[in-house]
C-alpha cells in the first residue's frame, strides 16, 4: 500500500491532505509519494506544467451528519481538483472498494463528474458506504476519454484514499409501546360533585310501607281505651222501667237496663 493515504482508525472523516498535491513528475509539482494509487505509476502523466494543467489535489471522505462513519452510512467524498482552461474538458470519474484487500481493491465505479469552472475547483458527491471496514475511494482524473480507475495519458492523475469505519450496530432492544408510568391522573369527564342549589333526584333510602307514628287525626289500632264504671252518670230506677240520668236532658232518648255493660272497642 506504499504511496495511497490511509485512515487507519475510526472518525467522523478520513482527509488526503496535502499528500496528494503534484501530478507524476510534472514540471513545478511532482507528487509526492507517487503513484498515490494501487494501479501503479502507470496512471500518472508528467506532461504540462503544475496548475496550469490539471491534478487531483485532494480527496476526503466524511460522514454526512457529523457521526462515526460506519458500514451502511452515508457519506460524502469531497475532491479537490485543478482544472484546466474553463474545465469543460476534464473528468472526474469516483470508484470505492470493499474488498478489504489493500493491496487488490475491487473498483465499483461511483460516477463521473465535472467541475464548473477552470483553475482550483470542489466536487461534492453523496454514496452509501457498503459492509466491510476496510474501504477505498479512488480519483481518476482525465483529459476527455471514458470512465476508467487509471487512464494511461500524459495529463491523467489517479489517486486512493484507504481508510477504516466502525461496525454496523443494530439496536436489539425493543421500544416501549407504552408509557412506563402511567399518567398520574386522568381528566374526568364528570365534574366532581353537583352544584349546590341543584337538590337530588332520587330519595336517599326507600321509604317503609308503613308508618311507624299513626296520623295525629286517627287513634292508634293499638289503643283500647279502658271502661271505669265509676264515670258513668248515677241512675235512677223508675217504676215505669224508664231510666233517665238526672244530667241528661229530658229530650234524650231512654236507656234499657242490662246486667252486664258491654263496651265496643274501637278499631
Amino acid at each position: 500500500m506504499d504511496g495511497s493515504p490511509i485512515c487507519s482508525s475510526h472518525g467522523t472523516s478520513c482527509d488526503s491532505g496535502t499528500l496528494l498535491f503534484g501530478r507524476g513528475n510534472v514540471k513545478g509539482g511532482s507528487e509526492r509519494n507517487q503513484p498515490n494509487t494501487r494501479d501503479g505509476d502507470k496512471c500518472d502523466g508528467s506532461s504540462g506544467n503544475y496548475q496550469s494543467d490539471k491534478s487531483l489535489e485532494r480527496l476526503m471522505v466524511r460522514s454526512v451528519d457529523g457521526g462515526m462513519m460506519m458500514e451502511g452510512s452515508t457519506n460524502e467524498i469531497v475532491a479537490s481538483v485543478w482544472a484546466w482552461s474553463d474545465g469543460s474538458e476534464d473528468y472526474l470519474d469516483l470508484y470505492y472498494s470493499d474488498s478489504g484487500d489493500l493491496s487488490n481493491p475491487n473498483w465499483v465505479y461511483i460516477g463521473t463528474y465535472q467541475s464548473t469552472g477552470g483553475s482550483e475547483q470542489t466536487i461534492v458527491i453523496e454514496f452509501d458506504l457498503p459492509s466491510g471496514l476496510n474501504h477505498f475511494n479512488g480519483g481518476n482524473y482525465r483529459w476527455r476519454g471514458s470512465p476508467s480507475p487509471c487512464t494511461a495519458g500524459y495529463w491523467a492523475d489517479a489517486d486512493d484514499l484507504v481508510f477504516t469505519v466502525n461496525p454496523l450496530t443494530v439496536n436489539t432492544k425493543s421500544p416501549t409501546v407504552s408509557p412506563v408510568m402511567p399518567p398520574s391522573k386522568i381528566p374526568s369527564n364528570q365534574p366532581s360533585t353537583l352544584p349546590s342549589a341543584e337538590q337530588s333526584l332520587e330519595p336517599n333510602s326507600t321509604p317503609t310501607s308503613n308508618p311507624l307514628i299513626s296520623p295525629s287525626g286517627l287513634p292508634s289500632k293499638s289503643f283500647i281505651p279502658s271502661f271505669d264504671p265509676s264515670n258513668l252518670p248515677s241512675l235512677e230506677l223508675s217504676t215505669s222501667a224508664s231510666l233517665i240520668p238526672s244530667s241528661i236532658p229530658l229530650f234524650a232518648p231512654t236507656l234499657k237496663l242490662t246486667t252486664t255493660p258491654r263496651v265496643r272497642s274501637l278499631v
